[in-house]
Parts: structure tokens; sequence; C-alpha cells
């Protein structure tokens, strides 16, 4: 196997291509250009917002570099990479791997298991929370039969009220 400079080389490749990217992508504009733009402000102006939009595109690379550290360490990129490089080393050399000991593939194993453990409990949680749903439901439901047989013996009783006043009128 290659020593940790060659290991690390596609990881570091991939920083500095972002970093490449991120800083051609903002900083797409010479100052010179820039100012052509604003033909109406003087030369101090233009300098005073040409710098503010430095440090402002400044702080959107930085902030683009930030956020995607976590992202590759979520990902366990770095891993990932050196799995893959050694993978590559190992298939240049001739070794003949299984898919069952293949690292790479071990690697997407555990992260397919860590995906889906993560969808089971989610689902769990919908289950846990429909059943108690379902639950409230069984109550209200007990709860409305509950009144509907106790409102035709109030309307009974009110009924046989009713038709003992008459009675009482009617003698």
């Amino acid at each position: 196997m290659g020593n940790d400079g060659e290991k690390k080389l596609r990881y570091e490749d991939l920083w500095e291509t972002l970093n490449i990217a991120s800083r051609g992508a903002l900083v797409a504009v010479s100052e010179n250009e820039f100012e052509k733009c604003f033909p109406e402000f003087t030369n101090e102006q233009k300098e005073k917002l040409f710098l503010i939009y430095t440090r402002v595109v400044a702080k959107l690379q930085e902030d683009v570099m930030l956020e995607f550290k976590p992202l590759c360490e979520a990902w366990e990129l770095k891993e990932v990479l050196e799995e893959l490089e050694e993978l590559i080393e190992r298939h240049e050399l001739g070794d003949v791997l299984t898919s069952r000991s293949a690292p790479l593939t071990d690697a997407v194993r555990a992260m397919t298991t860590k995906i889906k453990q993560e969808e089971v409990d989610k689902l769990k949680l919908l289950v846990q929370q429909e059943e108690e749903h379902v639950a409230q439901l069984r109550l209200q439901r007990e709860a409305l039969q509950a009144k509907a047989r106790e409102e035709p013996t109030a309307l009974a009783a009110t009924l046989g009220k009713v038709r003992r006043e008459r009675v009482e009128l009617s003698l």
C-alpha cells in the first residue's frame, strides 16, 4: 500500500478543487469590470464598494467551505476516499477482491444499514403516534356512544314527564 501522503491525496484534492471552484465562481469579476458597472460613482466610492464586495465574496467562500466540511464528515467522505484508493491500489496490483471482503462494499453496507435503521426508527415513531391517535379516536367514539345512549333515556324521561303532565291536565 502507498504512504499516507498518497492516501490523503484524493481528499486533499477534493478540498483544493472545492476551494478553487468556490473562489472562481464567487470572484468572477475583476476590479476593473466591477468599476465599469458603476459609472456614476466617484473613484473613491467605487473603491469602497469594491472593498465591500470582496469582503462579502470572501465571507461567502468561507461559508461554503465551512458548510461542506460537516457534510464530508457526516458522509465519512475521507474514509470512503481512502478505501477507494486502497481498492484502486489493490486492483492495480492485480489483487482479486470478492464482494464480501471489499472494504468499500463493507462501508456501503454499513452506511446502508445506518440509513435503514434511521428509517425504521422514524417509522416506529410514526406508528406510535398513529396508535396514540387511534386510541384518542376510540375514546372520543366511546364518549359519543355513551352520550347517544343517554340521550334516548333523557328523551324518554322528558316524554314521560310531558305525557304525565298532559294526563293531569286532561283530568
